[in-house]
């Protein structure tokens, strides 16, 4: 159960509004130091990374159909970001 936060003085944004900037940014940064945080973790301890080396490629049956799927997916995801950033530092020079 999580708490709520209401009595704190959060709220919910309205989700058809989407986000202004100062959220996107913040959110790009947190983004960032969620990601990072793996190096860290491979750097301080590299065993704890051997569970990742074998991937949904690894099992025969999902290597011949879904590559390509999984692949094109993940391409566009980077692209679709990248833009984003692209948008929101053109606005922004402090998102660096």
């Amino acid at each position: 159960m999580l708490e709520d936060l209401c009595a704190e003085g959060f709220k919910m944004a309205e989700r058809r509004k989407g986000l202004d900037l100062a959220h996107c940014l913040l959110i790009m940064r947190l983004l960032a130091k969620f990601h990072a945080a793996s190096v860290v973790l491979h750097d301080q301890e590299p065993e704890s990374m051997s569970i990742y080396e074998q991937d949904v490629f690894s099992e025969p049956a999902m290597r011949e159909g879904s590559r390509d799927f999984v692949s094109g997916m993940y391409y566009r995801s980077q692209m679709s970001l990248l833009t984003i950033l692209f948008l929101v530092c053109t606005i922004d020079h402090r998102c660096l």
